[in-house]
């Protein structure tokens, strides 16, 4: 008789800014990106977030946890931006906000946001 398991992939996304305000179009707002494998199943990397407003790359991940290329159960992996230029229209609008989401081995985060 065989048991099967129940494989249940999951990303959780934390996303946040250590920007608190901008004034003038180039200024610059920051971002970083936790993302946690918080399903039941290790993810092969490499670990991706897809953002609206800048890109972002990830550590790599032979360099957390076990030191192998995945992301294993509860390990997290710390992404960062490329700063967001903010622009004429931003500074209008009155705030910025940004989106975003993760990705590894074919499982898609929750989308965060900061504003």
């Amino acid at each position: 008789m065989t048991v099967n398991a129940t494989q249940t992939p999951a990303l959780t996304l934390v996303k946040s800014t250590t920007t608190t305000t901008y004034a003038t179009p180039g200024d610059l707002i920051d971002y970083s990106y936790d993302v946690t494998n918080s399903g039941n199943v290790t993810l092969a990397g490499p670990v991706t977030i897809a953002d609206n407003k800048t890109t972002a790359t990830c550590a790599d991940l032979t360099t957390i946890g076990d030191l192998d290329s995945d992301l294993d159960v509860g390990e997290t992996v710390t992404c960062t931006a490329v700063d967001y230029e903010v622009t004429q229209a931003d500074i209008d609008f009155g705030s910025v906000t940004n989106l975003a989401t993760a990705s590894a081995d074919g499982t898609t985060s929750n989308e965060d946001s900061v504003t």
